[in-house]
């Protein structure tokens, strides 16, 4: 017999628009101030080298310049050359390390911003109406985020009121480790949905994050 798997929700629902919102202006804004340094330092560091290789070919003799021209540029490509690969490597590195640390801190300010306010209850109702729905079991297990039993029931009361003809039999189960949301799945185990807060977030990140870092990186 097949089991059925709930699938993580890939678009955002409308009441997650606000929230994306807010993460992805600030993740632009935030990275590109701190993108600009750093470009701005490695360019700085290569003018420097290129600087002092000048100052070291001015230091030969006038009478071995034209001579040893060519094979010091090369030398000074030689040297160069490393160099600004590892500047490229570490622009890069701490390019995606921006990009992480700044999504986590604009999500969680977010999410605590969506908890204080009264949509916090309408992203629980509609979670809960996904999950009802994409679980096939008429009989579910609801789990809460601690200290989030009392909205829980009353969102679950909501939905299931807007299900229509579909009989699902819900309860509310023990709390889980989550800083919001809920965890939806059948009384047998077979079927979940993650409504959690931690993961929308997996899933925004690993949605908008690789299409921010290709246009960050573009030409460089």
């Amino acid at each position: 017999m097949a089991e059925a798997k709930a699938i993580e929700a890939a678009r955002p629902a409308a009441e997650e628009e606000e929230l994306l919102k807010i993460i992805l202006e600030e993740i632009h804004r935030a990275a590109e101030e701190e993108a600009q340094r750093i470009l701005r330092e490695a360019e700085e560091e290569a003018q420097r080298i290129i600087e002092e290789a000048k100052q070291k070919a001015k230091e030969l003799r006038e009478e071995k310049i034209q001579r040893m021209l060519h094979e010091r540029r090369a030398a000074v490509e030689r040297e160069i050359a490393p160099k600004r690969l590892e500047i490229k490597r570490r622009y890069i590195r701490e390019k995606y390390q921006l990009l992480f640390n700044v999504f986590d801190q604009v999500t969680s300010q977010a999410e605590e911003k969506l908890k204080k306010s009264d949509d916090y209850n309408k992203f629980l109702e509609a979670a809960l109406i996904r999950a009802l729905k994409e679980i096939k079991s008429s009989d579910v297990v609801v789990h809460p985020a601690p200290r989030e039993k009392g909205k829980v029931s009353a969102a679950l009361k909501e939905a299931l009121k807007k299900l229509g003809k579909r009989k699902v039999k819900a309860k509310i189960g023990d709390t889980i480790k989550s800083s919001g949301g809920v965890f939806v799945e059948s009384t047998d185990g077979r079927e979940y949905f993650n409504a959690t807060l931690e993961a929308k977030k997996i899933e925004i990140r690993q949605r908008v994050l690789p299409e921010i870092a290709t246009k960050m990186l573009k030409g460089f």
